[in-house]
């Protein structure tokens, strides 16, 4: 049984780079999440780690509309695009009851601001009036979740989640009246729905629905994702424990936010035919904070709305690339400031780049140490 908790909440849009792999990949760091709490209940959501009952007890700020009102007024245009479900999805069963998402998306519409809806659910046609006002003004964009075409599957790792077909009848709807419909086939599960056969099939199914933009990436585990996931395969299939064992906790590593990363040979061998099969389909394509820049064909999300944006470690790479030769902590630095960064992120860029944080895990660039420039980076091959 699933607890709504109604609670006057001080604030609804706020920063979500407290973590150096946020801050090092994303673009947009701003999010508004009406609901904290999510009733999908998926096997493998990292938000689950923040407490035991994350599926079961949903906080819902209900004076969201408010809060947005007084703070967009406060931003006057100066916001990156917010993600409404950077933790929760904003249109769980929980909107059902409270309907407060539209009135969210209104203010951001009044406001000029920019914002896109991380969903995984049909819902979200309810407020395709909206939406589409905010669309037509380059101000939003709908980024769907669909990592399986198997209904039996999806019931397994996503219990509480629409149905597959449903979101796909969403998502042509969504793209007919002309909104900016970009998937997440996110994450990618070893050995359960990485088989190149079943990945073409998906992403053709998404082409012919009008997606534009495919983003992946390899599931990251954390203690709490690694308790839950290791629930299912026990049910799924047990053998698949000792080859996750293998993958992740012996040939993978943790990276700078705690989790467990799989193979980096595995994951860029998966992430590369998902790249090729949107190239054959005509889609753009990013992966999210696993650093192949090399298989992107657009912005990690495939965001074009109007708003500010970070210079994030895709843009240091490419800089980097173009140069053909070593960089500088002064070089890395000029690209921050034609960004208009605040002082405080360039004094948090020059701790990464001396520390040796900013391309850490990243494949293909080597760091030395310059007699004359200190720390120096350059694209191995280039």
């Amino acid at each position: 049984m699933v607890v709504y908790e109604e609670k006057n909440a001080k604030n609804l849009i706020h920063p979500i780079d407290r973590s150096w792999e946020i801050w090092r990949f994303c673009p947009h760091r701003f999010a508004a999440n009406i609901y904290i709490g999510c009733s999908h209940a998926c096997v493998y959501c990292y938000a689950r780690s923040l407490r035991p009952d994350y599926h079961k007890r949903i906080e819902v700020r209900i004076n969201a509309v408010e809060l947005a009102r007084r703070e967009l007024k406060w931003w006057k245009g100066r916001l990156q695009p917010v993600n409404f479900g950077s933790a929760t999805d904003p249109y769980q069963t929980a909107e059902e009851k409270y309907k407060l998402v539209r009135g969210v998306l209104e203010e951001f519409y009044n406001f000029n601001s920019p914002c896109f809806i991380a969903t995984k659910s049909d819902l979200v046609l309810r407020d395709i009036d909206i939406i589409s006002k905010l669309s037509s003004k380059n101000l939003c964009a709908v980024l769907f979740t669909i990592i399986t075409l198997d209904e039996k599957l999806k019931k397994k790792l996503e219990p509480f989640s629409p149905s597959i077909e449903r979101r796909l009848r969403a998502i042509e709807e969504l793209s007919e009246t002309g909104i900016p419909v970009n998937v997440r086939i996110d994450p990618i599960l070893p050995y359960i729905n990485d088989d190149p056969t079943v990945l073409k099939e998906l992403i053709s199914t998404l082409s012919g629905l009008g997606v534009r933009h495919i983003i992946s990436s390899v599931l990251k585990i954390s203690k709490t994702v690694w308790k839950n996931f290791k629930r299912f395969l026990g049910k799924y299939d047990y053998t698949l424990i000792k080859k996750y064992e293998k993958l992740y906790f012996k040939k993978g590593f943790e990276d700078l936010a705690g989790y467990r990363r799989a193979e980096t040979t595995y994951r860029h061998k998966v992430l590369k035919q998902i790249a090729e099969l949107c190239k054959e389909y005509k889609l753009t394509f990013g992966t999210c904070k696993e650093g192949f820049f090399d298989l992107h064909t657009a912005r990690c999300s495939g965001l074009k709305l109007k708003g500010r944006y970070y210079p994030s470690l895709e843009n240091y790479w490419k800089f980097i690339r173009e140069r053909k030769a070593f960089t500088s902590l002064e070089d890395i630095m000029h690209v921050a400031e034609s960004f208009r960064t605040s002082k405080k992120y360039r004094r948090k860029l020059r701790v990464a780049w001396l520390k040796g944080l900013l391309f850490k895990d990243i494949p293909g660039v080597k760091q030395e140490r310059d007699l004359e420039q200190g720390v120096v980076y350059r694209i191995e091959g280039d």
